[in-house]
Parts: C-alpha cells; sequence; structure tokens
C-alpha cells in the first residue's frame, strides 16, 4: 500500500525476478500482464503459477497487484479473455486495466467487484475524458504523457475518481491507443501489444536518416513534488519490457526522491535511457531537446551499472510494520503474539522458561532478540514484554518464536484472496450491418468540396474548425453534416467553446473521436458518431458505444474485412475504404522542432528506403499519415456486408476527391501506388 504521505510508486514488471526488483526497491503497487491480452506481447509475462507467485510475493510484502488486460480484442478471442480474467479473479489481483470499451462491459458482468483503471491506451487526454472513465464504472484513469503539469491540475481539481502519472521510462512518440505505424508497416498492432518500435528506426524531416520520430525517455523527478501536490494518486514507471535492474534502480529513484533524498541519476541513465531524459511535456518544453535515440555509448554504459543493481534488487525492504507481545512466566511456554495492523494476528508458544539464577529474560534482551527482522518485509515498531518472577529463555528459543510468527505472518499475508467471478456471458445484441454500404466522403477542408458531387452522399465529414470558418457555405448541407471533433484536446476550453458556436449555428451531428467527446456532445445536443479513434473492434464494443450515444460506428481500420462482416451491432457499422490513413498523432513536432512550424503543407517525413510520409497539423496537434493511400474501390464484393463506407480525404486536390468518388461508384480499379491496408492481413 502506498502511504499516506505519498502517491503511490507503480512499476513494470515482465518477469517474477522484476517483481521482486520492484517490491524490494520499495514499488507500492506492480502492473503486470499474462501472457495474453497485454499491451506488451513481448515482454515474458506471467501463466496462471506466476500470477499467483507474483501476487502471493506482493501481497506478503504489502504490494498491490494490477492486471494489464488493455487491448482490443476480437470478437473470437472473447472465450480465452475470460479465462485470462477468472485466473485473475482466483489469483486476487488488485484492479485490472483496460483500453476495450466492449472488455470494460464484460468485466462488469463477469467481476463486478473488481476495481477498474483506464489505460493510457485508451487516450485519456482531458477533462471530458476522465468524467467519461467515471461514468463508465472505472475507479482510476492513466492520463496522457502529453500533458503538462498545469493541465494535469485542471483534470485533477475537478475529477472524480484517481490518477495515475508516469513519472520514468519510455515516451512514444503517438498519443497511445492513436498509433497504427506498426501495424501498417508489419500488421504488429500496437494496440494489441504487438508494437514493433519503427518509429526508432529513421524517419527524418530533412532526408538525413536522423532517427526524428524517437523521443528521449522520460524522467520526471524534479516534477513528483508538483504532481503530489496536484492530488495525484499513482507515479506510473513505464517498462515491462526492461530487466529487473532497470525497475529496481527506476522504483530506488522515486522512492528515495519522495523521501527527500537524492537519487543516483547516473546510475539510473547507465541502466537505460535514449541519450538522457527529457520532462518537456510536464514543463511545456515541447522542442528539439526532447529528441533522441539509443546509442551504443548509452548500451555500453548499462555494462558497468547491471551487477551492482543485481545485488541492491536482492535485499528486501523492511516497510510493514510489526507490534509484539512477550509473556514469561516460571516454568510456563513462552507466548509470543505478533500482529501487522492489518488485522493479521498470530500467536506461538515456545518452551517453559526457567528460573534465572543471576541475569533473567528481561525487556531489553528480549526486544533485541525479537527486533532481528533483517531479510523479511516487516519491522518491529512496538514491542511488550510481560515477565513473571524471574524467568529465562535463551536467545535460539527467542529466534525461533520470531521466525514461527513470521512465517505464519507471511503465509496468513500471502493467502490468496480470491476476486469473485460470475459466470455471465451476455448476449450479443445488434442487427447491423446490414449492408449497401452507401459511401461517405470525409474532407480535411472545405475546399476540397468544389468539384464534389453534394447531393449525393446523405452524411459527410469536416472539420470542426472548417465548419465554423464556412458556417454560412454549409449551413444549406447541415442535416448531413458531421462536424468531426479534433482527435485529441489536452485544454478542451477552446473546444467547448466552438461547439457551442456550431450548435447555435444549427448544426446537429458530432464525430466522435475519444470517450470523452460523448459527454460534450450529449451536453450540446448533437447527435454523435462514432470514429475510428475509438478502435472499435468488438460486438460489444460496438454496443457501448452505441449505449454512450452513437448513431453509428466507423470501426477500427486494424480489422479485417472478414472481421468486420461477423460484428454485431445495434447501430450501423461503417468501414474506412480509401485515404492515407493516419498513422500518427503527436503534440511534438519534429517538423516544427527542427525548421519551425509552417503549417505543414506539403512537408513530410522520409524513411530509411525513400518513403515519404505526410505530415498536417490542426494548429495544436499534427498527423502522421501513410505514404500510399488504402484503396478498395474494386473490392466492393467484400465490402458491401456495411452499412456505409468512409472515403478518408486527407491532402488532396479538389478534382481527385471527385475522381476517387467517381472510381468508388463505378468500381474502378485504382492506379497508382496503393495499399489494401490491413483489410486482408489483419494484426497480430
Amino acid at each position: 500500500m502506498a502511504s499516506a504521505e505519498f502517491p503511490e510508486i507503480l512499476a513494470p514488471a515482465g518477469s517474477l525476478e522484476a517483481v521482486e526488483a520492484a517490491v524490494n526497491s520499495g514499488a507500492d503497487a506492480v502492473y503486470l500482464g499474462q501472457k495474453s491480452f497485454s499491451a506488451r506481447a513481448s515482454a515474458a509475462n506471467f501463466d496462471a503459477e506466476e500470477l499467483s507467485r507474483a501476487v502471493s510475493l506482493c501481497h506478503r510484502c504489502g504490494v498491490k497487484v494490477y492486471q494489464a488486460v488493455n487491448t482490443i480484442v476480437f470478437d473470437s478471442e472473447f472465450a480465452a479473455l475470460k479465462e485470462c480474467v477468472r485466473t485473475a479473479c482466483d489469483a486476487g489481483v488488485d484492479a485490472l486495466i483496460v483500453q476495450d470499451l466492449g472488455v470494460a462491459a464484460l468485466l462488469r458482468e463477469w467481476a463486478p467487484e473488481m476495481p477498474l483503471h483506464a489505460s493510457t491506451q485508451m487516450s485519456v487526454t482531458s477533462l471530458s475524458g476522465v468524467l467519461q472513465a467515471a461514468r463508465l464504472g472505472f475507479k482510476r484513469a492513466v492520463l496522457a504523457r502529453e500533458l503538462t503539469l498545469e493541465e494535469i491540475g485542471v483534470i485533477a481539481q475537478a475529477s472524480p475518481i484517481e490518477l495515475e502519472v508516469f513519472v520514468h521510462g519510455a515516451l512514444c512518440m503517438s498519443v497511445s491507443g492513436q498509433c497504427t505505424l506498426s501495424a501498417m508497416i508489419g500488421s504488429r498492432s500496437a494496440n494489441r501489444g504487438g508494437c514493433a518500435q519503427p518509429c526508432r528506426l529513421p524517419f527524418s524531416v530533412d532526408g538525413s536518416g536522423s532517427a526524428d520520430l524517437s523521443l528521449k525517455d522520460l524522467s520526471a523527478l524534479e516534477d513528483l513534488e508538483a504532481l503530489a501536490k496536484l492530488g495525484i494518486s499513482s507515479f506510473k514507471i513505464e517498462g515491462r519490457m526492461k530487466r529487473p535492474e532497470y525497475v529496481g534502480a527506476a522504483v530506488r529513484a522515486v522512492y528515495q526522491k519522495l523521501r527527500g533524498g537524492e537519487p543516483d541519476l547516473q546510475t539510473l541513465r547507465a541502466v537505460f535511457s535514449r541519450s538522457g531524459f527529457t520532462n518537456g511535456y510536464l514543463e511545456n518544453r515541447r522542442d528539439l531537446a526532447m529528441f533522441g535515440s539509443r546509442t551504443k555509448e548509452d548500451a555500453a554504459a548499462a555494462q558497468g551499472v547491471l551487477k551492482r543493481l543485481a545485488a541492491e534488487n536482492k535485499t528486501v525492504l523492511q516497510r510493514i510494520p510489526l507490534r509484539m507481545e512477550l509473556v514469561l512466566s516460571e516454568g510456563k511456554p513462552a507466548v509470543l503474539s505478533a500482529e501487522d495492523g492489518r488485522g493479521n494476528r498470530v500467536e506461538v508458544n515456545g518452551p517453559a522458561a526457567a528460573r534465572a539464577e543471576n541475569r533473567p529474560t528481561d525487556e531489553a534482551r528480549a526486544k533485541a532478540a525479537l527486533e532481528k527482522l533483517g531479510g523479511t518485509p516487516y519491522y518491529l515498531e512496538g514491542f511488550s514484554f510481560h515477565g513473571e518472577g524471574t524467568p529465562i529463555l535463551p536467545a535460539s528459543a527467542l529466534n525461533a518464536l520470531r521466525r514461527e510468527a513470521v512465517s505464519q505472518l507471511d503465509e496468513r499475508r500471502s493467502a490468496p484472496e480470491k476476486q469473485p467471478f460470475y459466470e455471465k456471458d451476455p448476449p450479443v445484441c445488434g442487427e447491423f450491418p446490414k449492408g449497401g454500404c452507401k459511401l461517405r466522403p470525409r474532407f480535411s477542408r472545405f475546399e476540397q468540396m468544389a468539384a464534389f458531387p453534394m447531393e449525393e452522399p446523405d452524411c459527410f465529414y469536416l472539420p470542426l474548425e472548417e465548419v465554423l470558418r464556412n458556417r454560412e457555405d454549409l449551413f444549406p448541407h447541415r442535416e448531413g453534416l458531421i462536424l468531426e471533433l479534433p482527435r485529441v484536446r489536452y485544454d478542451e476550453t477552446k473546444l467547448v467553446r466552438q461547439m457551442e458556436e456550431a450548435t447555435k449555428a444549427g448544426f446537429l451531428r458530432a464525430g466522435i473521436q475519444n470517450i470523452g467527446q460523448f459527454g460534450l456532445a450529449e451536453r450540446f445536443g448533437l447527435i454523435s458518431h462514432g470514429m475510428f479513434g475509438l478502435n472499435l473492434v468488438n460486438s460489444y464494443a460496438a454496443a457501448e458505444a452505441a449505449r454512450l450515444g452513437a448513431a453509428d460506428i466507423t470501426v477500427s481500420f486494424e480489422m479485417k474485412l472478414a472481421q468486420a462482416s461477423r460484428l454485431r451491432s445495434p447501430v450501423p457499422v461503417g468501414l474506412t475504404l480509401y485515404g492515407r490513413l493516419p498513422l500518427m498523432i503527436f503534440r511534438n513536432c519534429p517538423l516544427k522542432a527542427r525548421q519551425g512550424c509552417g503549417g505543414c503543407k506539403g512537408r513530410f517525413l522520409t524513411d530509411r528506403l525513400g518513403n515519404r510520409f505526410p505530415v498536417q497539423c490542426d494548429s495544436e496537434m499534427a498527423e502522421l499519415f501513410n505514404c500510399v493511400p488504402l484503396l478498395l474501390s474494386d473490392k466492393q464484393a467484400d465490402t458491401r456486408f456495411a452499412d456505409f463506407g468512409l472515403l478518408y480525404f486527407t491532402g488532396e486536390t479538389a478534382e481527385e476527391c471527385a475522381a476517387v468518388w467517381e472510381c468508388y461508384q463505378a468500381g474502378g480499379k485504382p492506379s497508382g501506388g496503393f495499399t489494401r491496408g490491413l483489410s486482408y492481413r489483419g494484426v497480430e
């Protein structure tokens, strides 16, 4: 348990050795994953027996265990997911970390007493996201890593649930939960725990081969006090794929800093860094200094500290206070009781005390023997002694009493406290998709509509800011116009003002990109349309989106067409059929960091093969798009099961948009460079 004086220190654990390192170094909780459904599939992870051992070890030492079930899950996997959750309940884990809306809905049925934490993969970037997580039953939300201290403070002041913030470890370039780069390049989905980290490879602004999508690791040691004052409940360390020496070093650094010490920053950097550390997001300094790569010198530095850190990880931290009472009477068995303050009390008997001739066992001698608790997680906080006559008990007998009391306490504290699990399989409801696949265009700019047959689609999408800039021209189309809300906002003050303005202007619909926007749309009476940023890939998630107000949904483009065709939904289901698909969305734009802000028109990142990936920004966030468009115009036999199909226009001219529309209407064959995306190959 975290001390009432300090926030919880939450440590990563990809193996039992890492669990031990975390516990011995001062972690109040660890987070880990089973072999499946964990967003770090490349870590060793835990089978049922290992999970039980990890929970027992942690609970013996007063440390909580949170299990990550934070991947998106397909319908075909729910039977396996159910067994995963059953195993977690049997082992007695203390909470589950969740990304998928459908998984969260099922967990409320299977394990209603299990606390749920909203994973960073759920893209909780704002107060509206936290409030929605609370309405969904989450007890805690893991905030996005791009937030500033000031923005975190605003959220914390109004949050009805616990908040968790990353304070050390790797920084993803993209907002978590919104990165498809690894999936598109090699079918290894970050949303499925299989990220291959292609962002650490050369993606350069100037074609030089530099790794301009690679950020330094976060180290927020200097911000811990400020975060604690804001009311953050948990300080999270990233690194389930890191070695135990890293885990121990990072935990000790946070533990020492919270208690007024000065951590060994040289060792912390040596065990793992990418050319040093950054706290740029927290301090609102998003610049070139945040970027860095893992060098040969970084790797070599680790070899000099691993042996020492491994030894430090074996030293057990004495963190649990014990109160002991010893009763000694001449000719009667010695009685030692011990309690840990958490309802665990044991009483053990020893040999009868003899009558002392000259030096009886007094309180000082007894305490000296009983407080020798090294190598255990206990320390003697209080001791009382009751002696009758002049009793004497050998030190060996006192030591034996102490060892037996500790053993019994260990057994009680480490016994599994199973969470209730219910054999509920709620029915999959929904009659959609019904088919027909009506086409819907999504424009990024109003000008793209100039050559478009706007009388043909029944619905179309346009970013909210574009709508407000061109409201008079767009008003005749308001019945079918869906205001595309921004995928990510941290401070939503401006967004709320714009939504109010659009509502007063008579617009009716909103494209929802994250969970918090359902509440915002409801607040302004807008009809919600779920978009692909919600990562909807299963029937239960579709039902949850509908329950939250979605009139229809566009499923994730990480789904194969065959998987999407088997989806059942209470509302119409759409597919993305065309477009340079977004691969990342980031707050610290590498183009701006290296060359200054140029409006992102005609600007690219170039990979090691010479492919050019367009970058566009909306003044607050920048997006990286695929180097070639998704084209499925000749595959309509495979897509007609859907209720609608999204043509996702980004940098095209008005004439190009109209040409794509005509191609899809005619079922024409694609030309030039293109991709089928993940429509057939899917993701791991």
